[in-house]
């Protein structure tokens, strides 16, 4: 294609056919949909099959694909302070970091159940808590399991934190 293209690690892509490519002139993708990994750097590549009887010329330019971006995966979070009793809830994306009040926050992985088994969503979780002046401390790293918050309890006298859902999960 003479495209190349550098995909962030929360980001994924389809490669897909053209309707009118297909139904026209009965040109079509390989393997469609053809997925990009997340994090992938480099040229697009788009096999064609053609299952017409006579020959199909493809220029420069011609639209021969198109590409569909999805967000891969991000955990659901749920932060209390405990000083003013509001819980708050954000997302983040897989390795972004987040702050609630003094805590940086990244989640390493968020895994979610296929809908045929009983429901719930785990992440890794890591915290660091930056008070002023100092650097930051280690304050938790591990799974957080959004059935039972207080069997994965970070603790720390100003903030509870806690997984509520993975979106875009792998299962």
């Amino acid at each position: 294609t003479g495209i190349a293209i550098n995909l962030p690690q929360q980001c994924a892509g389809f490669v897909l056919p053209r309707s009118g490519l297909s139904t026209k002139h009965k040109i079509t993708l390989i393997n469609s949909p053809g997925l990009i990994d997340p994090g992938y750097t480099g040229e697009l590549l788009v096999p064609l099959m053609n299952h017409a009887d006579k020959d199909y010329d493809i220029e420069v330019g011609d639209r021969i694909a198109q590409l569909v971006l999805i967000d891969t995966n991000k955990a659901v979070l749920q932060g209390l302070d405990k000083t003013t009793a509001r819980v708050s809830t954000f997302e983040l994306n897989i390795n972004e970091r987040g702050t609630f009040g003094t805590l940086i926050i990244k989640v390493r992985a968020c895994r979610k159940r296929p809908p045929t088994e009983p429901p719930e969503s785990a992440a890794y979780v890591e915290v660091l808590d930056k008070k002023i002046g100092e650097e930051p401390t280690d304050l938790f790293a591990g799974w957080m399991f959004a059935s039972s918050p207080a069997a994965s309890a970070m603790e720390h006298p100003v903030y509870d934190l806690w997984v509520v859902d993975c979106k875009n999960a792998k299962t």
